[in-house]
């Protein structure tokens, strides 16, 4: 906290793309106005395209934008977990329909988003993009991934298609 008693937010991201041949993450920060902050916070989320799915990368940045772009619309009254799922479950579900589509075949996404609203964060997560919390030196994971225990299917979520849910 800053000596006034605001907060003082500073945020980036980095991405690897590993062993893979493309990298179909996306990642979204949002600080909002002064305004937005007070009614509804400020968000961060992150989202991984499914590999293997031809729109994996589509469907990632199109999940980031989708909640920031739509989060701030909703009503104030509802509460972040709510306003997220208002935005989430319309572009799921369009989302799997386009994954039915030969132009986005099985395109899938992992989700993570962080809410910031006065002293409460609110940490919305599918998948297996993991959100964690860092104080003092010490990182501690906030989310569980959402994959088969199965040696021949890890990394292969088990949620099915499914908006983001708090965790």
């Amino acid at each position: 906290m800053r000596p006034e008693g605001r907060l003082q937010v500073a945020a980036g991201h980095a991405c690897e793309k590993g062993s893979r041949t493309d990298n179909q993450d996306f990642a979204g920060i949002y600080a909002a106005t002064e305004t937005e902050r007070a009614r509804h916070g400020m968000i961060a989320a992150v989202a991984d395209g499914v590999s293997g799915a031809k729109g994996g990368r589509i469907a990632s940045e199109l999940a980031v934008r989708a909640l920031i772009e739509g989060f701030y619309d909703q009503p104030d009254t509802i509460g972040p977990a709510a306003a997220v799922q208002r935005v989430m479950a319309p572009f799921n579900r369009w989302l799997t329909a386009m994954g039915r589509t030969e132009a986005m075949a099985h395109a899938a996404t992992t989700f993570t988003a962080l809410v910031i609203k006065g002293r409460r964060a609110h940490v919305l997560h599918v998948g297996d993009s993991r959100a964690w919390h860092y104080r003092d030196g010490r990182l501690t994971l906030l989310t569980e991934d959402h994959t088969r225990s199965h040696p021949d299917q890890k990394g292969v979520g088990h949620r099915g298609a499914a908006a983001p849910r708090p965790s």
